[in-house]
């Protein structure tokens, strides 16, 4: 089972934020991480071991609601 990088897609989100580099979090989404935030089962555990006390969860979802667009996961079919 391949597992998420979170503090690496959450850095990713708030780059995008503090930088205004949305098509910067898109590409990255959609072109390089392999494992992206619509994979997320919402099962809240990473909420629970979060040391920021982050709703992960949450966060995954509103990345996927923004940024993700599986149609360019190209990669998809081969990992």
């Amino acid at each position: 089972m391949r597992m998420f990088n979170i503090p690496l897609i959450i850095s990713m989100r708030n780059e995008a934020s503090m930088f205004d580099a949305e098509d910067k979090i898109r590409y990255e989404i959609n072109h390089l991480i392999r494992k992206p935030p619509s994979d997320c089962i919402k099962c809240k555990k990473c909420n629970d071991v979060c040391p920021q006390h982050l709703e992960v969860a949450e966060i995954l979802g509103e990345i996927k609601n923004n940024y993700e667009d599986i149609s360019l996961q190209w990669w998809r079919e081969y990992v």
